[in-house]
């Protein structure tokens, strides 16, 4: 008798389950997984098997039925899985205004009324919220074309968190080529978009490219871009030789000293 209560009470400390996302690996009950970091109000979801091999009613494992986050931080909030889920699947979300440092939130993978007799398997999770999980590159800061040309700027965000967001990115310094445009970027991944101005006369602008989460605030960084369009007289000399262009007498003189001209540069 004693014997089958100590074998019992082994199998029950030793029972596990497999995390599939953020991070593979087998965890262990009463384990703690460091999920990596993320910023405020972000979400990370965990994926995790249902299936194991080991335990059970016969020896032979079975399939847990869903998963629960038993406890979190105040202000945080959770989606627990749903029931037979496949993979099981748990949702945390960071609260809006959460300040920089580790959390540990508690979630419990359940037998459904022992029906397998599965021992509960309970993980304990901790992130890392930090501010600092966006970088945001602007190319050109810099640039003169000419009129009718485009005017092209690369906005590229890096996420270097470990879960994915969506970024608003917008403009402000010209009514007429304001931008506004939201983009998923996934968890340590980099996403680029080209903003475009174009101009028919010479004209300068002040621009300033804004980025910010949607899942907070905080999470945000900008950028200021000149941009100039102005004509360039000595292209527009070496332009006359590219062709024959029919003018007055009196053009055709001009045109003919400005082509000359240009061949001196």
């Amino acid at each position: 008798m004693k014997k089958s209560i100590m074998f019992l009470l082994i199998v029950s400390i030793t029972f596990s389950i497999f995390l599939l996302s953020p991070t593979e690996k087998e965890v262990r009950n009463g384990e703690t997984i460091d999920l990596g970091e993320i910023g405020p109000g972000q979400t990370i979801t965990l994926y995790i098997a249902p299936e194991v091999v080991t335990g059970g009613r016969y020896g032979q494992g079975g399939r847990y039925d869903f998963a629960k986050v038993i406890s979190i931080t105040p202000g945080w909030k959770h989606e627990d899985s749903k029931l037979l889920g496949y993979p099981l699947q748990v949702r945390i979300t960071a609260a809006k205004d959460a300040k920089e440092g580790d959390y540990y939130s508690n979630i419990t993978v359940i037998d459904e009324n022992y029906g397998e007799m599965l021992d509960n398997v309970t993980l304990i999770t901790k992130v890392r919220i930090v501010y600092d999980v966006m970088d945001l590159t602007v190319s050109p800061m810099e640039q003169t074309v000419r009129p009718k040309e485009q005017a092209n700027t690369s906005i590229t965000i890096h996420n270097k968190g470990t879960t994915g967001d969506v970024f608003r990115i917008w403009t402000e310094g010209s009514e007429r080529w304001d931008y506004n445009k939201e983009i998923y970027v996934a968890a340590n991944s980099t996403e680029t978009v080209v903003y475009t101005i174009q101009e028919e006369e010479e004209e300068k602008y002040i621009i300033k490219i804004k980025v910010q989460s949607l899942a907070s605030d905080i999470i945000n960084d900008e950028r200021i871009v000149n941009v100039r369009f102005k004509s360039d007289l000595i292209a527009d000399y070496k332009s006359t030789n590219n062709g024959l262009i029919i003018f007055s007498l009196f053009e055709g003189l001009i045109y003919s000293i400005s082509g000359f001209i240009s061949n001196l540069f």
